[in-house]
């Protein structure tokens, strides 16, 4: 048993991308897992919200990977699932079913903020974060970018992957 095992957090990515485009997504997620538990080991737990888009892969790959995962809703199920159509929401839904658990952040639907908070919550819960990041400005309160950035300023491992090209690189990595 592992003592401490890594926690490695994910951000959201809105996007809306053609199946062979989320393909590729999800395939370059799951290297980007295989690489960290090669580094740290197979105990990784993985930690995100389950929005439509990156988030949602993340968990599939975190899965897949046969790793334990963790959800975190900015707040209660019932009020965040008003943001997803019924085909996301039912693939969300069938990621819920297999978390380790679900974390509520907040009892109140707080719109941008309830979403800030989760990245910021997903940032600080975590070892190391993994970002899929078109490295333009967010369009709104709580976006990648912002949590990108809180990432950058706490020194955090981040693994940034392009949402362009799928490039990976690493930052902060010095510090594990």
């Amino acid at each position: 048993m592992v003592r401490d095992p890594r926690h490695v957090g994910h951000v959201r990515l809105h996007v809306r991308a053609p199946r062979q485009d989320e393909e590729k997504v999800a395939q370059a997620l799951q290297e980007v897992i295989a690489a960290l538990q090669k580094d740290f080991g197979a105990d990784m737990i993985g930690r995100s919200s389950v929005a439509s888009g990156a988030d949602t892969l993340f968990a599939e790959a975190c899965l897949a990977a046969n790793l334990k995962w963790v959800a975190l809703l900015p707040f209660p199920e019932a009020e965040f699932k008003k943001d997803f159509n019924a085909v996301d929401w039912k693939r969300a839904r069938a990621v819920l079913d297999r978390a380790e658990r679900i974390e509520t952040l907040s009892d109140t639907a707080e719109r941008p903020e309830g979403y800030l908070h989760c990245g910021l919550a997903t940032v600080d819960g975590a070892d190391v974060m993994v970002a899929l990041w078109n490295g333009k400005a967010s369009r709104g309160r709580g976006g990648t970018a912002e949590i990108v950035e809180h990432a950058r300023r706490v020194q955090k491992p981040l693994v940034l992957m392009s949402s362009n090209h799928l490039e990976v690189t690493r930052e902060c990595f010095r510090q594990l």
